[in-house]
Parts: C-alpha cells; structure tokens; sequence
C-alpha cells in the first residue's frame, strides 16, 4: 500500500494494519517494537484532534507546524518499517531460491586418497583467478608455478597432456577407458587394477550415452541436473568402498584406483556448480567446451555431457599421474592443469 500525505487517524489506522499483516509474515518483532517505541508520535495526533474537536482552528501557526512535523515522522517511520519488513523477505526469498537448486551430496568417505580431489578442485580454484590471459597451455602451467612447485614432473605432465589430447580426438565419450587400455598395454597395473578402473569408466561412459538418448531438454532445471549427478556420484561412492577392500587389487596400486575415483567425483561435483552458477569464472568455458563436441540431444544434453567428458579428463590426469609414479599432491597439480585446459578449450 502507497504511503499518503498527511493521513487522518482513522486512515493512520488502517494503513497500520495493513503493514502489521506484511510485517507478520517478514519481520513482525522488529515492526512491533519500532511502533511502540515511537508510539509517542502517534499519541501527538491524536492530541491534535481533540484540539480540533474543540473547535480550535488548524490554521494556527503553532498547530500546523506540529501536525507537520508530526505527520512526517510517521510517514518516516512506516517507510522505514516497509524497507526493513521488504529486506527481510527479499533474504527469504533468497533463501528459497537456493533450496531449488540441488546441492551435490557426498558420503563420508574412508578413502585414504579422498584429499587429492579436493586438492584438485583448490587449484582450478586459483587457476581461474588469471584464466583470461590463458592462451596456451604453457600459459596455464606457468600460473600453476605460482602456487605449486612440481617442476620435478613438469615434463611427465607435459607427457600427461599430449596422451590425454591423442584420446581425446579418437573419441571423448571414451576418454577414460582408452587411456586404461594404453596404459595397460604398457604394463603399468594389473588386470584386477583394469578391471576395477574399467568398471570407473563405465560409470561415465554409460552415463553419456544415457543423457544422450533419454528424454532430457533444455527445460531441465538445476535440482533435476543436480539429482543426475548425484546418481552418478552415488555409483562411483559405491564402486570405491569396493575397491577399498578389493584384496585382488595390488596394495601398490590402489592409489591408482582410489585417487582417480577421488578425483572423478569431485570433479563432478566442481563442474555442477559451474555449469549451474552462470556468475562462475568457468562458467562460459564450460558452455563454450560443451557446444563444442557433437552430440543427437538439445543443449542441456551438451552441458551435461561437457561436463562429464571434463570429469573424465580430470580422472585421466589422475590416473596417469598415479601409475607415473608422482606423489599425491603432484597427481592433484597434473589433473588440475588437465582439467583447466580441457574446459578453457586449449585441448583441441
């Protein structure tokens, strides 16, 4: 309801109704402490009339002024009652706004290479702060440098990239799975490891071709994506708890395994909140790499499937870091390059 002008009583009286019933459902305490607290004012009117009442003309200088003045911090004091009342439902509303959008869920997990996602997701995090002079991926690994020093396995990173590109331009949707099947080939794990990294791959790979032939649209709205790569989190939780206690992977190799489970879930998690949060620094990047690859669906199949094949390539980096040898903290350095380059669109 519009403030008016020097109201009378009668209609001071509804018009504070009126805004008790917007404070009951924003901010009531804050309002009925303020009414009270200037209630004087209120009282002042309310003189005035009797005055008027008693035939005692308005038109003296000293009533006119008080009735002014007084008029003014009423009309002062609801303005700033609806302000504060509006600013509380505003934050409300915010607050609702929020909870439509489906968070990411982890289970507590045992794994003890569960950091090194996490530690993937901190570096893209200081990656993104200078990613708009990124024109090369000697660019990206140059602002790396500024926070990590792996200059120790600089090249097998360089090497890391390169194998990741070859697969890449065979074909995403298997990003994963051939890299496996390379390093396999060169002896790098057992059969027990390739078949527990291959049941990894699965977990993305089916899910790509899933989005791609489901009855998805470019309607989907952030919870029902949320809900979708919750699901696929919850099957990579599932496959690393049996991993975990798998005793036909080599105790040497389950590094390997666990630290690409870790990575892939936490990627996924990483990319979510890009694709879903348009004021993300990657956000475009993402939209931009997404579009980029072929796919038989509407465009939200694409930023769901962009997402996927940059989980997947963050995994690689995982992998290969881990049968190379590097530390944990190097793995996390190499998949986190990986993946910045992946989404920036400099792996082409």
């Amino acid at each position: 309801m519009a403030l008016q002008r020097n109201l009378p009583l009668g209609v001071l009286h509804n018009s504070y109704n009126s805004k008790t019933t917007l404070a009951s459902f924003c901010n009531f305490p804050l309002f009925f402490g303020s009414f009270f607290l200037f209630s004087p004012t209120i009282n002042v009117v309310a003189i005035t009339k009797n005055c008027q009442d008693k035939s005692e003309a308005w038109d003296k200088p000293k009533f006119r002024i008080f009735k002014f003045l007084s008029m003014k911090r009423i009309e002062l004091l609801f303005f700033l009652c609806i302000l504060l009342c509006t600013q509380s439902c505003k934050k409300d509303l915010s607050n609702s706004t929020n909870q439509s959008v489906s968070e990411i869920e982890f289970n507590v997990s045992t794994n003890p290479y569960n950091y090194i996602g996490t530690l993937h997701n901190d570096l893209l995090d200081d990656l993104y702060v200078n990613k708009e002079y990124f024109e090369s991926i000697d660019d990206v690994i140059t602002e790396a440098k500024v926070y990590y020093n792996f200059n120790a396995v600089e090249n097998e990173i360089i090497s890391c990239i390169e194998d990741v590109q070859l697969n890449m331009d065979e074909n995403p949707y298997k990003l994963l799975s051939l890299s496996v099947e390379d390093l396999y080939l060169q002896n790098k794990f057992s059969s027990n490891t390739k078949l527990r990294l291959n049941q990894f791959a699965s977990i993305i790979e089916n899910s790509l071709i899933l989005i791609d032939t489901a009855s998805i649209n470019e309607y989907l709205s952030n919870a029902e994506m949320g809900i979708i790569i919750n699901s696929i989190i919850s099957e990579m939780e599932s496959l690393e708890t049996v991993c975990m206690s798998d005793t036909n992977i080599p105790e040497n190799e389950k590094l390997v395994v666990l630290s690409t489970i870790s990575v892939g879930k936490n990627s996924l998690a990483y990319w979510h909140q890009v694709l879903t949060n348009e004021n993300h620094p990657y956000h475009n990047d993402l939209v931009s790499f997404s579009g980029s690859y072929k796919t038989n669906g509407l465009n939200i199949k694409k930023f769901l499937q962009g997402l996927l094949i940059v989980g997947s390539a963050d995994a690689v980096g995982a992998l290969i870091g881990a049968v190379g040898g590097m530390l944990p903290t190097n793995i996390a350095i190499c998949d986190g390059i990986l993946s910045t380059i992946t989404a920036i669109g400099l792996l082409t």
